[in-house]
C-alpha cells in the first residue's frame, strides 16, 4: 500500500514539476526575446551618441540630468549661447525635437 502512495505522489510532483518547466521555459524565451530586442535598441543608441562629439556627449550627459542651460553653462564654464549652438547640433545629429525625446533615448 505504501509504494502506491508514493508512486502516486512521485507522479503528481513529476505533473507539477513539468507544469513549473513549461512556465519557466516560456518565461526564458520572453526574456530573451526582450534582452535582443534591447540590445538592438542599444546598438542604435551607441551609433547615433557616437555621432556626437565629446563636448555634445558632455552637455547631452547633462540634458538627461535635467539641467537647463544655464546650469549646463555653468558647469562647464563656456557661455549660454555655446550651449545652446551644441544642444541645436545634438537635436540634428540624433534626430530629435526636444529634451524629452532625449530623455527616452537615454531610457531605451
Amino acid at each position: 500500500m505504501q509504494i502506491i502512495v508514493l508512486s502516486f505522489a512521485v507522479l503528481f510532483r513529476e505533473k507539477d514539476l513539468r507544469k513549473y518547466n513549461f512556465f519557466m521555459k516560456n518565461e526564458i524565451r520572453k526574456f530573451s526575446k526582450e534582452i535582443k530586442h534591447r540590445t538592438i535598441q542599444e546598438e542604435a543608441l551607441k551609433v547615433d551618441l557616437n555621432n556626437l562629439s565629446l563636448r555634445e556627449r558632455e552637455i547631452f550627459d547633462l540634458i538627461v540630468c535635467s539641467k537647463s542651460n544655464k546650469e549646463i553653462a555653468a558647469e562647464i564654464n563656456i557661455s549660454v549661447n555655446t550651449v545652446k549652438f551644441h544642444v541645436k547640433n545634438i537635436y540634428l545629429k540624433l534626430d530629435i525635437k526636444n529634451r524629452k525625446e532625449a530623455l527616452t533615448l537615454k531610457k531605451s
